[in-house]
């Protein structure tokens, strides 16, 4: 199954100056539940963003500057894409679970192929500089969405909305 997963405020924005605007714990670890043990596709930004090679997890990372990553190529949690259709047809025969974590103009790229979008709505406003995709109502349907409330950790209020695709 291929899907996509991200984070968006109540503008959707899902970035500035290339990080995430906001700070909220049990998305992080809601993220790290969904995809330890997974492959994840991401754009070069993305992949820039992180503060390492996520353990547990094989990035397959898409990018027109293969050598800016030479560091990589022999590392076996990482495999570098030049060609967006060689990526999703990767993506297309792989037999296991696979998450798309971003940016923007990959899940735009990749939408048409995904099954699922596992969407984090924080209920509060953020400066942004990157939007979240949009969702086609006529392609995706809300299937779940659990609510949860801000404690000590969590500043905000939040739900993950869950969409699967029509057929």
């Amino acid at each position: 199954m291929i899907k996509l997963i991200w984070a968006e405020d109540q503008e959707k924005n899902i970035g500035y100056q290339e990080s995430l605007p906001w700070y909220l714990p049990a998305d992080l670890a809601h993220f790290k539940r969904e995809t330890l043990g997974h492959i994840i596709v991401m754009g070069s930004k993305t992949f820039d963003s992180l503060p390492k090679v996520l353990p547990k997890r094989v990035h397959w990372i898409l990018t027109h500057h293969p050598d800016k990553y030479q560091d990589y190529f022999t590392n076996p949690q990482v495999k570098i894409f030049t060609d967006l259709d060689q990526l999703k047809k990767a993506i297309k025969n792989c037999q296991e679970d696979i998450y798309v974590i971003g940016g923007k103009s990959l899940f735009d790229q990749v939408c048409d192929i995904a099954d699922q979008l596992i969407v984090t709505k924080i209920h509060a406003s953020f400066k942004g500089d990157v939007k979240a995709p949009m969702i086609k109502e006529q392609e995706f349907k809300l299937v779940s969405q659990t609510q949860f409330e801000s404690d000590e950790k969590n500043k905000y209020n939040y739900e993950i909305d869950i969409y699967q695709k029509l057929v």
